[in-house]
């Protein structure tokens, strides 16, 4: 027979569920031997109450885990895996590019193009011509194409520090001023090279951080 509270598969001699323990009330069947049938829930306060079937094999209950801490810091995992150089200096320039015949610059020079677009094509979805690439263009634009790009480029890196929220003035006008006008009183190619660095350092700090 089945108990008729849970469906469950019993002897007709049960006398209670083995399931959901619902006592079975003894009825008479036609060939005069008892049978259990399964007994209505009690009533409690308007309500039925109800059994709920046994589980043997219920786990126990655990401590919930404790829920992170949220930081406004970033993590390790946020950190770009790529850490960009942040000591570059006017003095290093100068005093490698003496040593290496010039060659030092041009490196540093074609580096920080790269660096820039690492750290600004994500958000602005420009990307500034490589260095040495632009160079092939001096003789086929009679030295005008240098002048765009150096304009561009100075004003892209005023642009991304201004995004990230760093404080420091830097822009197309440095350029102008420093590299061009300056050029005049020999020392302002130096003033510009030296403020361009640090602002390039200033970037790439940043970007070591936040990405």
């Amino acid at each position: 027979m089945k108990c008729d509270y849970c469906g469950t598969e019993i002897s007709k001699w049960t006398r209670f569920c083995p399931f959901c323990g619902t006592r079975q009330i003894p009825v008479q069947e036609h060939d005069g031997e008892p049978a259990f049938a399964p007994e209505q829930p009690p009533v409690l306060d308007g309500e039925t109450f109800t059994w709920q079937p046994f589980q043997p094999k219920a786990t126990l209950l655990q401590d919930a885990p404790e829920e992170p801490e949220i930081s406004d810091e970033p993590s390790v995992s946020d950190t770009p895996r790529i850490q960009l150089p942040t000591r570059r200096s006017l003095t290093k320039m100068v005093f490698l590019g003496m040593v290496t015949l010039g060659i030092y610059p041009l490196v540093i020079w074609s580096r920080m193009v790269t660096e820039l677009n690492l750290a600004a094509s994500r958000s602005d979805g420009a990307r500034t011509m490589p260095y040495f690439a632009m160079l092939w263009l001096v003789p086929l634009t009679l030295g005008i194409y240098p002048l765009v790009w150096f304009h561009r480029f100075s004003r892209r890196v005023g642009l991304e520090l201004r995004r990230r929220g760093i404080d420091r003035a830097f822009g197309a006008r440095d350029f102008w001023l420093w590299e061009m006008l300056g050029s005049l009183i020999l020392v302002g190619p130096f003033v510009y090279v030296h403020r361009l660095t640090g602002a390039m350092n200033a970037i790439n700090a940043d970007f070591n951080a936040r990405g």
